[in-house]
């Protein structure tokens, strides 16, 4: 991992982009510790994918948790096409 200042970057930012595309996070350094970091487009979708499947199974905790809780209602086909969980 690069750590760059900002001044740095913006002058040769062709340069830190083609760090990020290869692999390597850049970390860009701002006043009052508002940091961004520069990475890859592959990298961010992997680390999209990682986010969203972590949100997946919480929500797949958390209806478990229901359900050992009792906390359910069934529901009909009908009432569950009303509320869109269906798609005809």
């Amino acid at each position: 991992m690069i750590t760059a200042k900002t001044i740095s970057v913006r002058d040769n930012f062709k340069n830190f982009c083609d760090i990020a595309a290869n692999g390597e996070p850049v970390i860009v350094s701002r006043t009052k510790n508002k940091n961004v970091v520069l990475v890859s487009e592959s990298e961010f979708r992997k680390m999209e994918k990682v986010y969203n499947n972590a949100q997946y199974l919480a929500k797949i905790d958390e209806a478990m948790q229901a359900l050992k809780k009792g906390n359910v209602k069934a529901i009909t086909d009908e009432e569950a096409r009303k509320l869109g969980l269906y798609k005809d």
